[in-house]
């Protein structure tokens, strides 16, 4: 597994990528299986959150051409003391996450003083001009003395005040973007790692799921070669069992044919021993017959016999009767040898007969026997192929089963991935929203201020003008003092509904700054501003008796028009 040789990289940015691929090809699964089983109760976040930190390991011990048994030496010793160095690892990270939050935060109230420090200039103006009103001079801009030289100043510090209010909007927008850039690009390499890994992980899976298809395939094949070659065998054997049988049936009919010849023989030769024997009896009982006879007739004639002994015919008669017995008992010897020699003679063929057929039998028996074995085992053979077959069907089935459950994890993973990232834009647009969240309530409570300061500045500039207008009497001026408080009204009016306002975010009116506009506020209420600013404006000029400088007026309307 670790079978990798040492080798010394001169790392730059093309070998990182072959460093990296050698881990994934060489060190991955070792670190894995070690990992496990070291931690088995680890969780696969505790398992990613090693192989990122191993793989790392690695890329740094190959940059300092470090050998693989070094590095496998502090990896173990990692391995070991990973439950106690991963959560402080972890802190760590909290810590610098919160110190970036920090900076933020930082960052934040800096742009609040900046922004309170822009009001207090805008209150600062707004003195001014209302102290310009009133007295009809400058304090800080002696040189003003005329409407006209007034107007211009103003414009001047307006269009001066937009570029920089413009410039703070750039660098902060481009701050954002480059906030939000970082913070996207952060979210997209998180999420790639973990598509990344799923995606290896789907790919093992799936390389594991076709090894398994090419293995149970060869399986099968080589379970169809086997069953052909055993149903060969076992034809071929069946085949030669049933021509042995043939021929073992064969012997078999032939030696019962000899049986049944040797019995018809052996009962003839009976019978005709039966029959000599009866005719032996035969000439045994005349020869008997003879001898009483011959007794009777000596007994009972014994002057003949006496006269025949006497003429020497006794003598005779005993000669002839001794040839006559000798020649019977030598015919009855000579037939007991004839028939004994024949019985010998057939009883040892059939003895011959019967060794030789009994040497078959025992011979067909013992074939027979073994061709009951043979076929006992060609069924036992069966049955162990057969059960192996169902084995080999039954792992198929579970493989199966273990693959779609795999397929069925890797489409929860996919579907988890999109659900991260569908989360991971609405915590975007949430982010969004709570952004602009703050704005508004900082822009509502900027609002709400301001205008309660410009209606304190608004009442008292209504005194200054009831006393420069107590002065005139037309209908002109009173219609002008009519529009005025109109305009006082709808002031208050707005800042009523300012009041009644909640606290979320709102969707403020973008309006081009009116050539009367005073100054205009950093989170862009223009709305509000735009109008209180108007109207003053048309009361001023109204009021104003002396002429403006229009050239001068004309050339400065054109330069914020363009700028805006």
């Amino acid at each position: 597994m670790m079978s990798n040789t040492d080798k010394v990289f001169s790392f730059d940015e093309s070998s990182k990528e072959q460093i990296l691929q050698d881990f994934d090809n060489y060190k991955a699964e070792y670190c894995t299986s070690t990992f496990l089983a070291q931690h088995p109760q680890a969780s696969e976040y505790d398992l990613r959150d090693f192989l990122e930190s191993a793989k790392r390991s690695y890329l740094r011990a190959k940059r300092n051409h470090m050998s693989d048994e070094l590095w496998l030496e502090h990896l173990h010793k990692f391995i070991k003391s990973y439950k106690l160095v991963a959560p402080l690892q972890r802190e760590l990270d909290k810590l610098i996450l919160n110190k970036d939050f920090t900076n933020l935060e930082l960052e934040k109230a800096e742009l609040a003083k900046q922004k309170a420090e822009l009001e207090k200039e805008r209150i600062a103006f707004l003195n001014e001009q209302n102290e310009f009103i009133q007295n009809g001079k400058s304090k800080h801009f002696d040189h003003i003395v005329t409407a006209s030289e007034y107007e211009a100043t103003k414009k001047e510090l307006e269009l001066k005040y937009y570029k920089e209010i413009e410039a703070i909007k750039n660098k902060h927008q481009e701050e954002l973007v480059k906030n939000q850039e970082e913070t996207k690009k952060i979210f997209d390499e998180e999420i790639n790692n973990i598509k990344d890994f799923y995606d290896r992980k789907l790919e093992k899976v799936s390389s594991y799921y076709n090894k398994l298809k090419e293995k149970l395939a060869e399986l099968k094949e080589d379970n169809n070669k086997l069953i052909s070659e055993i149903y060969e065998r076992d034809l071929v054997s069946e085949n030669q069992l049933a021509l042995r049988t043939k021929d073992y049936y064969e012997e078999i009919e032939k030696v019962r044919k000899i049986l049944r010849n040797y019995e018809v023989l052996s009962f003839e030769l009976k019978t005709k021993i039966k029959e000599k024997d009866y005719l032996l009896n035969q000439l045994k009982n005349k020869l008997k017959h003879k001898d009483d006879e011959f007794k009777k007739f000596i007994k009972d004639q014994p002057e003949i016999v006496n006269q025949l002994i006497n003429d020497g015919i006794k003598q005779g008669v005993k000669v002839k009767f001794n040839q006559l017995e000798t020649k019977l008992k030598e015919q009855v010897k000579q037939y007991e040898d004839t028939v004994g020699r024949t019985y010998e003679k057939h009883k040892n063929e059939v003895d011959k007969i019967l060794i030789a057929n009994e040497t078959k039998v025992e011979v067909m028996k013992n074939a027979l026997i073994q061709a009951e074995e043979t076929a006992k085992l060609t069924t036992n053979e069966l049955e162990r192929i057969k059960s192996e077959y169902d084995l080999v069907i039954y792992t198929n089935r579970e493989l199966n089963e273990a693959i779609k459950v795999e397929q069925e994890r890797a489409k929860e993973l996919a579907a988890k991935v999109e659900m991260l990232t569908a989360e991971n834009n609405d915590l975007d647009k949430l982010n969004n929203l709570l952004v602009k969240k703050y704005n508004d309530n900082d822009h509502l409570l900027s609002v709400s201020k301001s205008i309660s300061e410009q209606l304190d500045k608004i009442n008292a500039s209504q005194l200054s003008l009831q006393k420069v207008l107590q002065t005139s009497d037309d209908d002109k001026t009173n219609q002008k003092i009519i529009d005025l408080n109109k305009a006082i009204d709808q002031v208050n009016a707005t800042y009523k509904r300012s009041k009644a306002l909640k606290n979320e975010p709102i969707e403020l009116p973008k309006t081009t700054p009116t050539k009367g506009k005073i100054i205009e506020y950093i989170d862009e209420d223009e709305g509000l501003d735009s109008q209180w600013a108007r109207q003053f404006s048309e009361a001023t000029k109204r009021i104003k008796e002396k002429k403006l400088n229009k050239k001068k007026k004309a050339l400065l309307d054109k330069e914020i028009s363009e700028f805006k």
